[in-house]
């Protein structure tokens, strides 16, 4: 991990897991201050987060990356196999939001399907739809950009060009839309953990909501709002890691 990645992840990680660790205190204090177990209110929100982080995470980041993956091949080869699969999540995004998903899994699961791998296509769906909106036209742009005839012109092969210029351009605004697509797959889990009976952030937030409970809503709100931060940073710090990687593969040729 270059030292710039290091150092990113080093200064901005405390800072987003605060809100978490609020999340928590606040949980167990209120609980405290009502006679129940405190120690056993701060696990069970920390549970609840952990359930929530990898049902979003793993469904966030690989449908994030195979969606950009299909939307540059949409811009390079839009006749191919994964040129047209990325013109199918480009057109499908607007009618698979995340709650109509979550919805269907709920049927699915109700007819005897099982819930983990459909929550997380749930999740993934719509990150791979708006990572291939955001790529196809930015690799559009990359094959008749300036920088790219001048990579051509220093007689780097197709590939080269492709790999080390076309692609990491069509992935950069993948890579600045995440925050919107962490915001899009937290509400996803929501609705996702809501219908399918899993204990995680969202459940309880809407669970204690329906209840009248704001002691129980604040803490599990305060900590998706942490968890969100997370996962951009995460991101973030993923795509800064992958900048220098494209930059020196470029540059070794």
């Amino acid at each position: 991990m270059p030292r710039t990645v290091a150092s990113r992840l080093i200064d901005t990680l405390p800072v987003t897991l605060l809100p978490i660790a609020a999340g928590i205190v606040l949980a167990s204090a209120l609980a405290w201050a009502t006679g129940l177990d405190a120690l056993g209110a701060a696990r069970g929100l920390l549970a609840a987060l952990g359930l929530t982080f990898l049902l979003i995470a793993p469904a966030l980041f690989l449908g994030a990356a195979l969606g950009a993956l299909a939307g540059a091949w949409a811009g390079l080869a839009p006749q191919t196999g994964s040129g047209l699969a990325g013109r199918a999540l480009i057109a499908a995004g607007p009618l698979l939001p995340g709650f109509l998903l979550a919805a269907f899994a709920a049927l699915a699961v109700r007819a005897g399907a099982a819930a983990a791998p459909l929550a997380w296509a749930a999740l993934a769906l719509p990150a791979a739809c708006q990572a291939a909106r955001l790529a196809r036209p930015a690799m559009t742009e990359a094959l008749t950009s300036d920088a790219l005839r001048m990579a051509e012109g220093f007689g780097l092969d197709d590939r080269a060009v492709l790999r080390h210029h076309a692609l990491p351009a069509a992935l950069a605004p993948v890579l600045a839309g995440f925050a919107n697509a962490t915001l899009a797959a937290l509400a996803g889990a929501v609705a996702v953990e809501s219908l399918l009976d899993l204990p995680g952030l969202g459940a309880r937030l809407i669970d204690a909501a329906r209840a009248g409970s704001t002691s129980g809503a604040l803490p599990a709100l305060i900590a998706l709002g942490g968890l969100a931060g997370l996962l951009t940073t995460l991101g973030t710090i993923l795509g800064a890691w992958l900048q220098p990687l494209a930059g020196s593969g470029g540059r070794g040729r």
